[in-house]
């Protein structure tokens, strides 16, 4: 009786253990039901010739006599992470999720700063008219262009706030956008608006350090921007807005050099890049079909 003892509470201990994990057989109905609701269980499987064989991998291997069908494997289910935490374990995270302080994050996401290769489509006009306007035989001016790429990120990031601002509601409804701070609820539209003057204050920072006829121009773009926004709910074609807007650059890059524009060669490159704008924003507008027609 004393080695029975103790070679039930052995097989107690490991079934015990490896409760969550053990592959079990499933044994008849009255067997299972005393195996779950009594401790005594066990002595009556031993003495129907059941017998714990050890364990191997993590998984306890029982083997009985009185079994009627098959092992069957048992599954835990994990719990589940938060999406804020997927996010930031995520191999493909970006430098904004692994690198910036939590409270900072929502605010680098809202000016896209996760997704820099759009400030390209700000700098490319700028940085065209920069080389155009360049001397004779010389190079771009190099502090010129590290402005006007400064200045890209923060017009980018301006003008993504305010759509943001503006389409909080809709961004809700599409797959795409709805994670986006403000139609997730992580920003607030007064933390968005106070984030959107901070952005406008850096905007005019910049143009502080360009000429007076560049100061003016750069002011007005920034009107522009602001209402892009709004040409989706009036018009069908918001890129065409949005071609005469962000191409601008072409203007404010060769001011800033030259102090005048040479509509000669301005207005064909800013009429070009119109078209440039078109094709792209056409294609990205495309991915959005489904959950336009319901927003």
């Amino acid at each position: 009786m004393a080695a029975l003892h103790r070679g039930c509470g052995s097989a107690l201990s490991l079934l015990a253990q490896y409760r969550d994990r053990a592959v079990l057989p499933s044994f008849n109905k009255q067997s299972r039901v005393l195996y779950h609701h009594s401790p005594a269980a066990m002595r009556i499987l031993l003495r129907q010739g059941v017998a714990t064989h050890g364990h191997r991998n993590n998984v306890v291997v029982v083997s009985a006599a009185s079994c009627s069908e098959q092992a069957e494997p048992v599954h835990k289910e994990e719990p589940s992470v938060p999406r804020q935490r997927q996010r930031q374990t995520s191999p493909a995270a970006s430098w904004v999720e692994r690198w910036l302080p939590t409270a900072a994050r929502p605010y680098a996401m809202l000016a896209r700063l996760h997704k820099p290769d759009a400030v390209w489509l700000y700098a490319w006009p700028c940085i065209w008219s920069i080389a155009i306007a360049a001397k004779e035989s010389g190079l771009p001016d190099l502090k010129m262009l590290a402005l006007f790429g400064f200045g890209s990120v923060v017009l980018r990031g301006a003008a993504c706030t305010v759509n943001d601002l503006l389409d909080r509601d809709i961004d809700k409804k599409v797959e795409r956008t709805k994670n986006r701070p403000l139609a997730s609820g992580d920003l607030t539209p007064s933390q968005g608006f106070y984030f959107l003057v901070f952005q406008v204050l850096l905007w005019f920072g910049f143009l502080l350090q360009l000429n007076n006829h560049s100061l003016i121009m750069g002011a007005s773009w920034l009107v522009l921007f602001s209402t892009y926004p709004l040409m989706k709910r009036f018009t069908y074609w918001p890129q065409a807005y949005l071609g005469f807007t962000i191409n601008c650059g072409v203007f404010l890059g060769s001011s800033a050099i030259k102090e005048k524009l040479d509509y000669a060669v301005l207005l064909p490159m800013y009429f070009a890049s119109i078209c440039w704008t078109l094709v792209y924003d056409t294609i990205y507008a495309h991915q959005d079909k489904k959950d336009d027609l319901k927003a």
